[in-house]
């Protein structure tokens, strides 16, 4: 495991007052990444001078946890792969489960992506909802996210495989 450092606001480790404070999208990304690649992140945040967390620091990682709580099968208890991170797309797993964590649709409601060595028995978002993924011309997959459903973040696609997804061959 390796651990990358971050600080929440821009201007320094320590608290400066009106610094800027990251996006909750960019903190999820980065999170989304370090995760896939078999990381974790450390994200700094400096207390004011009397040791309270400034109102802004406090709403985003609030924020940050409940986007965590909400998509945590992805994250939790998972390795990263069988897909090798890529402009848009990373990816977890655990048992016979592949979370993609699409983090950018780039105005399209289909990404493609490399084939699986595996078959697919069900696909669908982390709340449940099922999506379309299917072989694509070029014999890869192409995966399915209507605008309505992609979230603002990192939307994140669970795929049931036929078989343990540790036993799946990386996919670049």
């Amino acid at each position: 495991m390796w651990e990358g450092c971050f600080k929440l606001a821009s201007d320094g480790w320590s608290w400066i007052p009106n610094a800027s404070v990251k996006s909750t999208t960019d903190c999820i990304k980065l999170l989304t990444h370090h995760v896939a690649c078999n990381g974790n992140v450390l994200l700094g945040v400096g207390p004011r001078p009397d040791g309270t967390i400034e109102e802004r620091q406090v709403q985003r990682l609030q924020e940050i946890g409940y986007w965590v709580k909400n998509n945590a099968k992805a994250i939790y208890g998972t390795r990263g792969g069988p897909y090798m991170p890529s402009k848009f797309v990373y990816s977890t797993y655990k048992d016979n489960k592949v979370y993609l964590m699409i983090h950018n649709f780039d105005g399209r409601e289909t990404i493609d992506i490399n084939n699986i060595q595996a078959n697919i028995v069900s696909s669908k978002l982390l709340n449940g909802t099922p999506i379309s993924v299917t072989k694509a011309w070029w014999g890869g997959l192409a995966i399915h996210v209507p605008e309505k459903l992609q979230d603002d973040a990192v939307t994140i696609v669970e795929l049931t495989l036929d078989r343990k997804a540790s036993d799946v061959p990386l996919i670049p």
